[in-house]
């Protein structure tokens, strides 16, 4: 079936052959002086087979991905292309090449590279810590309501019922997580739980720990369905009788928070945007929004990163009304990174925010998904180049000693993180909340 699940455009075979072009050279010298040309040019041209082979099967396993034979073919000529090159080009390449390092360790100096080492080092942190602080919740604006179900400006509204929402002002790890659903949120969060619903009277829903408004019906009461505060397209919605002040102000002053929903919907799959739970006003101003899209979960949060918690980032949980029945779910941010559980286990990948997605704002609006790979790129571009200097300067002076070394490998990352973690407002050791009493 690879041949015909992605036919391919010239343009992308072009670029297939292109990209093996530098395995295909790189290969061929290697094998020059250990191989008969004839032979490395067959091991170059299985060696292209196998490695694209390789890279098409993994693929299979990837649903973003597509596997093709016409990629392999084109990856395949592109490494004998460069084979070819090298036998042609080859020798003049290598002889430029070799002036060029020649000349370039003859003018490298210990203590030029040892001048650039601490000046990268203090640009890296210097400029890694703004970028963290865009991950802070420092934006949020305790002075918005708290809606339930809907919102004035959506007039389709949402369908289904809500059954509780706790809120509490720090992260919890995993295991704690997993206590929330096993032992009951509010005992897992004790004292740093800051406001807790669950269904009430038709009138009116109430705070358990009295520290938050209460939640009205809005603008009728609905009749009695003994299923939750349940909602429906066109119907009322539950909104605070005041600024939800006290939960966005403990929030904002943690900067971390957990979130936990139990919640139902007999439709699965509702066309466009609902939302469930709002901090925040109806017209594009909110500090947490979670949602039924479609037929996904999504939780968009207010950071200086997304300044209107009305797109991207958002930590997006597909399909996830397709499986029916009431679920319990929880949102848990550290002040860097996002987790998902639903019903009792972690449900989705980890999206951390950061320099890195913070730095790659200005290109693309960072996703879920791609946020690991922002970091890497992001922590590739600071640490490549001091290690590279490492090496250098251990070619231009052969002083420098292990210890030496070791300390330009390790001390600049632990001086970054512990930059990062600081500004973060996230401890390096966590303290759990007391449990309550009795």
């Amino acid at each position: 079936m690879w041949f015909f699940e992605k036919l391919p455009s010239g343009e992308d075979f072009v670029a297939n052959i292109l990209l093996f072009v530098p395995f295909g050279f790189a290969l061929a010298w290697r094998l020059e002086e250990r191989l008969r040309w004839f032979t490395a040019l067959w091991v170059t041209v299985f060696a292209s087979l196998l490695f694209t082979f390789s890279i098409e099967l993994t693929q299979v396993f990837m649903p973003s991905r597509t596997s093709s034979w016409f990629d392999i073919a084109a990856n395949t000529i592109g490494g004998t292309i460069g084979w070819l090159m090298f036998r042609v080009l080859g020798g003049y390449i290598e002889s430029i090449l070799s002036a060029l390092l020649s000349g370039f360790y003859g003018v490298l100096r210990a203590n030029l590279l040892g001048g650039f080492f601490v000046a990268y080092v203090l640009t890296a942190i210097f400029v890694s810590i703004p970028l963290n602080r865009m991950t802070i919740l420092r934006n949020w604006d305790d002075s918005l309501p708290l809606f339930v179900g809907n919102t004035p400006s959506n007039p389709y509204g949402w369908r289904g019922s809500v059954f509780e929402i706790a809120f509490a002002d720090r992260y919890m790890g995993t295991v704690e997580a997993e206590r929330a659903f096993h032992d009951g949120f509010a005992n897992v969060a004790a004292r740093n739980l800051i406001a807790s619903y669950t269904e009430g009277a038709a009138s009116l829903v109430p705070d358990a720990t009295g520290q938050s408004p209460t939640l009205f019906w809005t603008p009728t009461i609905p009749a009695e369905t003994g299923q939750g505060a349940s909602f429906v397209p066109g119907g009322p919605w539950l909104e605070s009788n005041g600024p939800a002040s006290s939960v966005e102000s403990a929030i904002q002053a943690a900067n971390q928070f957990t979130l936990y929903v139990v919640l139902d919907t007999p439709q699965g799959f509702q066309m466009g945007w609902h939302p469930i739970v709002v901090l925040g006003k109806p017209l594009g101003k909110s500090n947490l929004v979670l949602g039924h899209y479609y037929s996904s979960l999504s939780l968009r949060m207010r950071t200086p990163l997304n300044p209107s918690a009305d797109r991207n980032p958002e930590y997006f949980v597909g399909r996830f009304f397709f499986q029916p029945g009431i679920h319990r779910v929880l949102f848990t941010y550290d002040g860097a990174r996002m987790k998902f559980y639903a019903d009792g286990k972690q449900a989705g990948p980890v999206m951390e925010l950061g320099p890195g997605a913070a730095a790659f704002r200005y290109f693309h609006r960072p996703r879920q998904l791609e946020m690991y790979g922002y970091k890497m790129i992001y922590y590739g571009v600071l640490f490549v180049p001091l290690g590279s200097a490492v090496a250098l300067m251990r070619i231009a002076s052969r002083r420098v000693g292990v210890g030496t070394i070791a300390c330009g490998l390790f001390l600049p990352g632990l001086i970054l993180e512990s930059a990062l973690y600081a500004t973060s407002q996230r401890p390096l050791l966590r303290k759990h909340a007391a449990e309550p009493s009795g």
